[in-house]
């Protein structure tokens, strides 16, 4: 390929990230929001908007009011280069600013970072079981303690635990559990094209792909 096509298909790469990243729709719920089941609960990151905030949205799903019975599992953090592009959620002020948004509404806060882009090392698998975890956990007693889990979008970072969860505790096949990842956003430009090493990891871990049994 020649040397200015590269920088062509670059260009394209770095204008559909900041467009994406610069538009930003607000509503009682955050964009992708879903019940897993009683307790588990996954969406986009929750946004803010004057003296609106689906922060508080989030909150009224702990039963006790003020208990920290509620814990928002921040996935975002592995992909600080998109903060340049303008994606919210992504440094480490933006992680530090939403720790105190929830705590502030007497949630708890646990951030594990994770890359959209990057192959899953063995930093970040670990922080995958931490979060499979926290959710089973809240599956077992949702009474008494829920989780909200939450990337840049809800589809990619976000969709993967979901995935894994729906798979390992949930019972589902592997290829309906994927399959709503894709529904839920992964299949848009973002997930095909940039965030395969996540489906790469999803087909070691439940030892399946679309192609057949690995």
């Amino acid at each position: 390929m020649a040397e200015n096509e590269c920088e062509i298909r670059i260009r394209k790469v770095i204008i559909a990230l900041s467009l994406f990243y610069s538009c930003t729709v607000f509503a009682d719920w955050p964009e992708g929001f879903l019940k897993l089941q009683d307790g588990v609960y996954r969406g986009a990151r929750p946004q803010s908007t004057g003296k609106e905030s689906q922060w508080a949205t989030i909150s009224e799903l702990q039963p006790v009011a003020d208990a920290r019975t509620l814990t928002v599992i921040d996935l975002q953090g592995g992909d600080s280069w998109t903060s340049a592009f303008g994606a919210q959620g992504e440094s480490a002020e933006d992680r530090e600013n939403e720790k105190f948004e929830v705590e502030s509404l007497g949630l708890a806060f646990l951030n594990e970072p994770l890359s959209s882009f990057s192959s899953v090392d063995d930093n970040e698998d670990q922080k995958i079981e931490t979060v499979l975890e926290f959710m089973q956990r809240a599956a077992q007693d949702p009474i008494h303690f829920q989780v909200f889990v939450h990337c840049q979008r809800g589809r990619d970072r976000t969709g993967l635990v979901s995935a894994l969860f729906r798979v390992r505790y949930q019972g589902w096949e592997p290829s309906k559990a994927y399959q709503e990842w894709l529904d839920l956003g992964h299949s848009d430009f973002i997930g095909e094209v940039l965030s395969q090493a996540l489906d790469q990891y999803f087909f070691t871990k439940t030892k399946w792909s679309p192609e057949g049994p690995l």
